[in-house]
């Protein structure tokens, strides 16, 4: 039998369609449950009183269930049209661990995929321009033609689709009496854009199909819309990289110059599944109505979740706003502050949850290493009189960084206070786990570090404690969240009295 409304086939006999739940016929019937008590006992026939619910012989129940159908009424085609109203329509309803099956799942990876596709041809557009950006003044630098340069791909796709999703890249050069290897982790936040918007855009698609999808549902769907595009992401970090060989042609260098550059595949499966997690979330909340982000709209903590990641987020965005305004009024160019300021946005937000931020270098044998927390100050190393100078100049302006943390945590109270689903403290607590478990997620993005020992042996870390980061973060979302939702409360529960 096949549902007139959305054609899904049911079972003989369904009066209602499986999916949508609407009548597979134009009757009703109505069945009555009746219970009448017998005197009689079925099992050993003992007579009993009128009164009597078992038999005061065996324990039997004296219970008869009788069922009774009324006569059928015809549903009117309006009566139908109002069913539809009250009953969701198919593709408004969904089981939460069907993110990982069936249609809905393929739906995602379609998402997924074309997600991965507008990374792909944004990469691809990139890649173009800063290859042709790059050889001139290589060929000039280095002292070759730039005929020799051309042939070369300075920059490709591949490059910016793993600069964007932080993948660790290893370089390795060789020649005749020299092999050096240059290794790097994380990179610039400001490359994020990228697969942010892709992932945004998936998320929300992916969702369109089930508006009335409650968050924590919505929260699953962008688990598995993350999980594709991570696949996608390492695989192609599997093909990713070059190898090239140069011959020399005066022929000191008999071997020619062999250049070889890899990415790792897991670093590039497990920071897009973050990135992924992160922005496919945010793209998933957008549209959710109204009726769901009302009181109880809280269920399985899925709106915790969600502000603990729009607010990771929303902080960082926050701080980077900031630094780029006190990098120009300092004298940096525009264009340099803004590939720097995100990053420097990302360690201020740590900074301003009492994270610590740590900086060491070693450079031709002079090392130096350095670190800022609110709690401890600044800690230079000795005769580092310039570079002290710069980092103070930097720390004057952390203080307005703390501005950020309030407004989001205060925030965040408020909107779980509109929405609590009857334990606003447990609500609370989900909210701070899971926002220092992003911000842990997004500084270990961020946290850099590189290695090489071509020519000399060089080193620099730039970057902040990962567990720290998530206990600290996690305590003042807590906190700040809390003393919000206290205040309001006695604030609304307040009563006037007369006169007054």
């Amino acid at each position: 039998m096949f549902c007139k409304h959305c054609g899904t086939q049911n079972i003989d006999g369904a009066l209602y369609c499986s999916q949508d739940g609407l009548p597979l016929v134009g009757l009703s019937e109505t069945v009555y449950v009746i219970k009448d008590n017998i005197r009689f006992c079925k099992s050993c026939s003992y007579e009993n009183g009128e009164e009597s619910q078992y038999c005061t012989n065996c324990g039997i129940s004296l219970e008869k269930i009788n069922e009774r159908k009324s006569s059928p009424i015809n549903i009117t085609v309006p009566q139908l049209s109002k069913l539809k109203d009250v009953i969701p329509s198919r593709g408004t309803t969904r089981n939460s661990l069907g993110t990982f099956s069936g249609d809905e799942f393929i739906g995602n990876v379609k998402y997924a995929g074309i997600a991965f596709v507008v990374v792909l041809i944004v990469s691809m557009t990139l890649a173009f321009i800063t290859d042709r950006a790059l050889k001139e003044p290589v060929a000039w630098q280095i002292g070759i033609p730039y005929g020799v340069v051309d042939k070369f791909k300075l920059a490709t796709t591949t490059d910016f689709i793993m600069l964007s999703n932080f993948s660790s890249l290893r370089y390795s050069l060789e020649m005749a009496f020299m092999k050096g290897n240059l290794v790097t982790k994380g990179g610039l936040l400001v490359f994020v854009i990228i697969p942010a918007i892709a992932l945004i855009m998936a998320g929300y698609s992916a969702n369109r199909r089930f508006p009335d999808g409650t968050a924590i549902e919505r929260f699953y769907a962008s688990l598995s819309i993350a999980a594709i595009y991570a696949i996608l992401t390492g695989v192609v970090s599997l093909f990713a990289g070059v190898s090239v060989k140069i011959g020399d042609p005066s022929g000191f260098l008999t071997d020619g110059l062999l250049i070889k550059a890899s990415y790792s595949f897991m670093t590039a499966l497990i920071n897009s599944f973050i990135l992924g997690i992160i922005f496919a979330t945010l793209g998933a909340m957008i549209g959710m109505p109204k009726k769901n982000k009302g009181l109880g709209g809280n269920a399985k903590y899925g709106i915790s979740i969600h502000r603990a990641i729009l607010h990771s987020v929303l902080g960082i965005v926050l701080c980077a706003g900031l630094m780029f305004g006190v990098l120009v009024a300092n004298g940096v160019e525009p264009v340099g502050g803004v590939i720097v300021a995100p990053q420097f946005g990302g360690y201020f937000w740590s900074l301003a949850h009492f994270g610590k931020v740590s900086f060491n270098g070693n450079f031709y044998g002079d090392q130096i290493k350095a670190s800022y927390s609110i709690l401890g100050g600044w800690k230079v190393s000795e005769n580092e009189g310039s570079f002290t100078e710069i980092v103070y100049e930097v720390s004057k302006h952390t203080w307005l960084c703390f501005l950020a943390p309030l407004l989001v945590h205060f925030w965040a109270g408020n909107i779980l206070r509109k929405s609590t689903a009857g334990n606003i403290i447990f609500e609370l607590g989900a909210y701070a786990i899971a926002f220092g478990l992003a911000n842990a997620a997004i500084f270990s993005l961020i946290n850099f570090s590189m290695f090489t020992n071509i020519v000399s042996t060089s080193s620099l870390t730039l970057g902040v404690p990962i567990l720290a980061s998530f206990f600290f973060s996690a305590i003042v979302a807590f906190v700040i969240s809390y003393i919000w939702v206290m205040a309001t409360n006695r604030g609304s529960t307040k009563t006037t009295t007369p006169g007054s």
